[in-house]
Protein backbone atom coordinates (compact mmCIF):
# COMPACT_ATOMS: atom_id res chain seq x y z
CA UNK A 1 0.00 0.00 0.00
CA UNK A 2 1.30 3.43 -0.89
CA UNK A 3 1.69 5.98 1.86
CA UNK A 4 0.53 8.95 -0.26
CA UNK A 5 -0.16 9.93 -3.87
CA UNK A 6 3.48 10.90 -4.47
CA UNK A 7 4.54 7.31 -3.72
CA UNK A 8 2.77 6.18 -6.88
CA UNK A 9 4.96 8.54 -8.89
CA UNK A 10 8.19 7.84 -7.00
CA UNK A 11 7.74 4.06 -7.01
CA UNK A 12 5.79 3.79 -10.27
CA UNK A 13 8.10 1.05 -11.55
CA UNK A 14 7.07 -1.07 -8.55
CA UNK A 15 3.38 -0.15 -8.31
CA UNK A 16 2.65 -0.11 -12.06
CA UNK A 17 2.93 -3.87 -12.73
CA UNK A 18 1.06 -4.71 -9.51
CA UNK A 19 -1.82 -2.37 -10.37
CA UNK A 20 -1.89 -3.67 -13.95
CA UNK A 21 -2.05 -7.26 -12.64
CA UNK A 22 -4.91 -6.46 -10.24
CA UNK A 23 -6.79 -4.19 -12.69
CA UNK A 24 -5.96 -5.30 -16.25
CA UNK A 25 -8.29 -2.81 -17.96
CA UNK A 26 -6.98 0.23 -16.04
CA UNK A 27 -5.13 2.68 -18.27
CA UNK A 28 -2.70 5.04 -16.54
CA UNK A 29 -2.93 7.54 -19.41
CA UNK A 30 -6.47 8.58 -18.52
CA UNK A 31 -8.21 10.05 -15.52
CA UNK A 32 -11.52 8.55 -14.60
CA UNK A 33 -14.39 10.73 -13.50
CA UNK A 34 -17.25 10.00 -11.17
CA UNK A 35 -19.65 10.61 -14.06
CA UNK A 36 -18.22 7.53 -15.78
CA UNK A 37 -19.72 5.35 -13.05
CA UNK A 38 -23.37 5.31 -14.08
CA UNK A 39 -25.43 2.92 -11.92
CA UNK A 40 -27.37 1.78 -15.00
CA UNK A 41 -24.17 0.22 -16.36
CA UNK A 42 -23.89 -2.00 -13.30
CA UNK A 43 -27.61 -2.86 -13.37
CA UNK A 44 -27.30 -4.03 -16.96
CA UNK A 45 -24.25 -6.13 -16.11
CA UNK A 46 -26.06 -7.76 -13.19
CA UNK A 47 -29.06 -8.59 -15.39
CA UNK A 48 -26.74 -10.27 -17.90
CA UNK A 49 -25.04 -12.27 -15.15
CA UNK A 50 -28.22 -13.40 -13.37
CA UNK A 51 -27.41 -17.12 -13.63
CA UNK A 52 -24.05 -16.57 -11.95
CA UNK A 53 -25.52 -14.15 -9.43
CA UNK A 54 -27.91 -16.84 -8.21
CA UNK A 55 -24.90 -18.95 -7.19
CA UNK A 56 -23.21 -16.17 -5.18
CA UNK A 57 -23.32 -16.67 -1.43
CA UNK A 58 -21.42 -13.55 -0.36
CA UNK A 59 -19.67 -10.59 -1.98
CA UNK A 60 -17.74 -7.51 -1.01
CA UNK A 61 -17.53 -4.16 -2.77
CA UNK A 62 -14.71 -1.85 -1.76
CA UNK A 63 -14.46 1.77 -2.80
CA UNK A 64 -11.73 4.12 -1.71
CA UNK A 65 -10.81 7.70 -2.51
CA UNK A 66 -7.79 9.60 -1.33
CA UNK A 67 -7.27 13.33 -1.44
CA UNK A 68 -4.01 15.11 -2.19
CA UNK A 69 -2.39 16.23 1.05
CA UNK A 70 -4.19 13.60 3.11
CA UNK A 71 -1.93 10.68 4.05
CA UNK A 72 -2.97 7.15 3.25
CA UNK A 73 -3.84 4.78 6.10
CA UNK A 74 -0.29 3.70 7.03
CA UNK A 75 0.74 7.28 7.89
CA UNK A 76 -2.60 8.52 9.25
CA UNK A 77 -2.99 9.32 12.95
CA UNK A 78 -5.79 7.77 14.99
CA UNK A 79 -7.46 11.18 15.22
CA UNK A 80 -7.44 11.60 11.44
CA UNK A 81 -9.11 8.21 10.98
CA UNK A 82 -12.10 9.16 13.12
Amino acid sequence: MATDDEAYKTFGDLFGPIIKDLHPSFDFRYSYKYEDLEPSIFNDLLKNMQLSVDKIIDYKIEVSRNFRGTPFSPLMTKEAKL
